[in-house]
C-alpha cells in the first residue's frame, strides 16, 4: 500500500510538473505573439460574422435577394430635418454663426472665423447640397412644408 501511495504521489509530483512547465510555456508564447493572437481572433470573428450577414442577403427569392426596402420614414426624418434648418432655426444658427465669425476674426481667430462661416453658409444652402450630391429622388413627394420655391407657369 506504501508503494501504492508513493507511485501515485510520483506521478502526481511528474504530472504538476509538467502542467506548470507547459503552462509557463503557452504564457511565454502568448505573451511574445499577442499582437498575432489578437488579429487571429478578430479575423475569425470577423469570418463568423460575415458568413450571417452572406446568408441574410440572399433574402427569400434565392441568390440576389428579393426583399425591398420602404425608405418612407427616411425622407420624413430628412424632409423634417431640412424643414427645422430651413426654418426659424436655420436662421438662427446662420446669423449666430455670422456674428461668432465678425468676433472672432476682430480678435484675431481666424480659424474659429473660417469655420463660424463655413456652419454659416452650409447651414444657408444645405438644401442645395443635398439635391446635388443625393439628387431630387431625395426629398421626392413625400415633403409637404410649403417651403419650397415654385417656379411660375410661362
Amino acid at each position: 500500500m506504501k508503494m501504492m501511495l508513493a507511485k501515485i504521489k510520483k506521478a502526481n509530483k511528474v504530472l504538476s510538473d509538467f502542467s506548470i512547465k507547459h503552462h509557463t510555456q503557452v504564457s511565454n508564447y502568448m505573451y511574445h505573439n499577442r499582437s498575432k493572437i489578437i488579429l487571429a481572433q478578430g479575423c475569425l470573428l470577423l469570418a463568423i460574422g460575415l458568413v450571417n450577414i452572406a446568408q441574410a442577403d440572399a433574402g427569400l427569392g434565392g441568390a440576389g435577394g428579393s426583399a425591398g426596402f420602404d425608405d418612407k420614414y427616411i425622407k420624413d426624418a430628412i424632409c423634417k430635418v431640412m424643414d427645422v434648418i430651413e426654418g426659424a432655426f436655420g436662421a438662427l444658427l446662420m446669423t449666430v454663426a455670422g456674428l461668432g465669425a465678425i468676433v472672432s476674426a476682430a480678435i484675431g481667430a481666424y480659424k474659429s472665423a473660417m469655420n463660424c462661416m463655413i456652419v454659416a453658409l452650409g447651414s444657408w444652402v444645405i438644401r442645395s447640397f443635398v439635391t446635388l450630391y443625393f439628387g431630387k429622388e431625395v426629398f421626392g413627394d413625400s415633403c409637404k412644408s410649403g417651403r419650397s420655391v415654385k417656379t411660375p407657369n410661362i
